[in-house]
């Protein structure tokens, strides 16, 4: 009897954590192609710099830039990858602003996954 109460339990929560993962990602999706949506504009703004810096110009790991800090524009920020692997896959989609969402996405679910098998 125990056994099954745990597994009715184990289930709704299961349930209760996947409608909030649909109501996140439909919550992400929303304005998905304004770059100026979002509770953290700035952040958002100065990583889609240094992608566009990387489309136009190549990755370069150790020299991240930013076109409004005067040129080159060097920062100093986290490791670049995923600006980086945001540049290399908008070459293909030439859309900059929902690559890095799509891609950011991606992450966020490839993260649920890890954390849920943990």
């Amino acid at each position: 009897m125990m056994k099954r109460n745990s597994l009715l339990n184990d289930r709704w929560t299961l349930g209760v954590l996947i409608v909030l993962m649909v109501f996140s990602f439909a919550i992400k999706c929303m304005r998905f192609s304004d770059p100026y949506f979002g509770g953290h504009i700035f952040r958002q703004l100065q990583t889609m710099s240094t992608i566009d810096a990387y489309v136009a110009e190549g990755v370069d790991f150790f020299h991240p830039k930013v076109n409004w800090d005067g040129y080159p524009g060097y920062i100093v920020a986290e490791f670049p990858f995923y600006q980086a692997a945001s540049a290399i896959l908008s070459k293909y989609t030439h859309q900059p602003l929902e690559t890095a969402r799509a891609l950011n996405l991606i992450f966020a679910a490839l993260t649920i996954a890890v954390v849920l098998a943990i």
